[in-house]
């Protein structure tokens, strides 16, 4: 794919991931929908971000921000969105499953404002 222009860290888009994220953790799912059936946008427009356009990429397990992304871009469908020229801002949040077993809860928000 083509280059495209850097992204900015957008303050909402992260307040909307990491709630993603600890939600996730917290009620042990992993799904781009809450157990509600909250997706991305309203997560997002809960968190005073206008969308226009709205993308997502989650992960679970991995421990890193570098594993995240490289799974993300070996994955072609979490690629178009990393390289998608639409989105101007973005986000990462991570969240840790407590337990005996380490689990990591990943969800990175990509968007652009009306």
């Amino acid at each position: 794919m083509p280059p495209v222009p850097a992204v900015a860290w957008d303050v909402s888009l992260y307040a909307a991931a990491s709630s993603h994220s600890h939600d996730m953790a917290r009620r042990h799912y992993f799904d781009h929908r809450s157990p509600e059936g909250h997706g991305v946008r309203q997560r997002a427009l809960a968190h005073r971000y206008p969308a226009r356009v709205m993308g997502e990429n989650i992960a679970t397990g991995d421990t890193t921000v570098a594993q995240a992304m490289q799974s993300w871009l070996a994955s072609a469908e979490h690629c178009q969105n990393l390289l998608d020229p639409e989105f101007k801002d973005v986000a990462v949040a991570c969240a840790r499953q407590p337990g005996p077993e380490l689990r990591t809860y990943w969800t990175m928000v990509l968007g652009s404002k009306r």
